[in-house]
């Protein structure tokens, strides 16, 4: 080959690489993003399971279960979930469900041994991958004990 040949060539791996880059680091910050709605989903289930067992402890207010959500959900701001789940949630705002077996509002367990406290935890959260569309994500979690 001669020397005039590759001269048309220059550059070119530069054009290259910048091409492939900015596809590896899409799929690497997409796997990072991912990796961080995997630990939402995992402390807000955590919490959604230390409500439900602090609910079927016999003496358990809404206000002792809320509190116990808030404080054991973690990677999550504990102060953005509230009681009562509407329809929407909002990008950074969660909420608390308690559901106990059999009709009503919730009533302490020693009130209903034998039934159960189910805690939903829901979390709406943002997926921000670079130079893609940033979807909003709801990741819920749920807990259900026994009333002791």
């Amino acid at each position: 080959m001669d020397e005039r040949s590759f001269r048309g060539e220059r550059g070119a791996s530069a054009v290259e690489f910048a091409i492939v880059a900015s596809l590896l680091f899409m799929i690497l910050f997409g796997t990072i993003q991912f990796g961080i709605a995997f630990n939402q989903y995992q402390g807000v289930q955590a919490a959604a399971r230390e409500g439900a067992r602090t609910g079927s402890l016999p003496q358990a207010t809404v206000d002792d279960i809320v509190t116990r959500v808030r404080d054991s959900v973690s990677i999550v701001d504990g102060s953005a979930i509230q009681v009562g789940c509407p329809g929407a949630l909002a990008v950074g705002q969660g909420c608390v469900a308690i559901t106990p077996t059999g009709s009503g509002a919730f009533q302490p367990c020693n009130l209903r041994t034998g039934q159960t406290v189910r805690v939903s935890v829901q979390y709406r959260a943002l997926i921000q991958i670079p130079v893609w569309k940033s979807p909003a994500v709801t990741v819920t979690g749920d807990g259900e004990f026994r009333c002791e």
